[in-house]
C-alpha cells in the first residue's frame, strides 16, 4: 500500500513537472530565455570594456541605450535608438521576474525620466541580478540589487 502511494506521488510530481508546473532553473537560472535573448546577451557580453562614447555604437566606444541598441541588432531585432523610446518596447515584468536579455531602465538624473538602461545577463540569486550597461567609465556588469542601482531603478521590459 505504501508502495503504491509512494509511486502515485512521484508521478504526480512527474506530470506536474513535465506540464511545466514545476519552473526549471538551470545553474544560471535562466528558465525560459530564448535564443535571441541569448544571442543579445552574448552580443553585449562581447562588448564588455568597450569605452563609453555619447551616442556611441561602434568599438570605439557605447553609450547605454547604443549598447542596447547594437545588441539586438545581432538577434535580428531593431529597438529604438533611445533609452527613452525603448522604455516603451514590450512587456513590463516586476524585477523579480525578470530574465535574462530583459531590460533595466533607470532615472539617473534630477529629471523624472528614464535616463539609464541595461541588459539583464544572469540571475544569480534573489539579491542578486547581474545587468550589463554602458556606464561613464564604460561596457560593464552590475548587480541591479547594489545600492546605487536599486535607489534609481525605475522600471524592466521583456522585448520579446
Amino acid at each position: 500500500m505504501k508502495t503504491t502511494k509512494l509511486i502515485l506521488f512521484f508521478a504526480g510530481i512527474l506530470l506536474m513537472s513535465s506540464c511545466g508546473l514545476f519552473k526549471r532553473f538551470d545553474k544560471e537560472g535562466d528558465s525560459g530565455t530564448s535564443k535571441k535573448a541569448k544571442i543579445v546577451v552574448n552580443a553585449a557580453k562581447s562588448r564588455l570594456g568597450s569605452p563609453y562614447k555619447f551616442g556611441g555604437t561602434t568599438s570605439s566606444g557605447y553609450d547605454c541605450s547604443g549598447l542596447v541598441f547594437m545588441s539586438f541588432q545581432e538577434a535580428g531585432i531593431t529597438l529604438p535608438r533611445t533609452s527613452i523610446q525603448q522604455a516603451n518596447v514590450g512587456k513590463q515584468v516586476s524585477l523579480d521576474r525578470v530574465k535574462p536579455g530583459d531590460l533595466l531602465f533607470f532615472v539617473t538624473k534630477k529629471e523624472a525620466t528614464i535616463s539609464h538602461v541595461g541588459i539583464v545577463t544572469e540571475l544569480k540569486g534573489p539579491d542578486m541580478t547581474m545587468f550589463i550597461h554602458a556606464a561613464n567609465t564604460g561596457v560593464q556588469e552590475d548587480n541591479v540589487y547594489s545600492k546605487y542601482y536599486k535607489s534609481t531603478f525605475a522600471k524592466a521590459m521583456r522585448p520579446f
